[in-house]
């Protein structure tokens, strides 16, 4: 059995008691944001700015098996 994410769990919960929360429904939530914000790093990089400004794809990996990264798809960038 595949463990569920505890915001959905959360949601489920809320939605069932009609938005009445109990704090340790809270709980689960919280120790996993606990642990992703405990994991982050800062990224830096460098990129060749064109003659229009916008929003360009990024793609970010890792030599890591079994690494998990959460980051933004898009960077804005400006134009020259």
């Amino acid at each position: 059995m595949t463990r569920q994410p505890s915001c959905k769990l959360l949601l489920r919960h809320l939605r069932r008691d009609n938005f009445r929360f109990r704090s340790q429904d809270f709980k689960p939530f919280l120790e996993d944001l606990t642990q992703i914000l405990g994991r982050q790093y800062v990224l830096t990089f460098q990129a060749k700015l064109g003659p229009k400004p916008g929003y360009k794809r990024i793609q970010i990996t890792t030599e890591l098996s079994g690494a998990r990264i959460i980051a933004p798809a898009h960077v804005y960038l400006p134009a020259r």
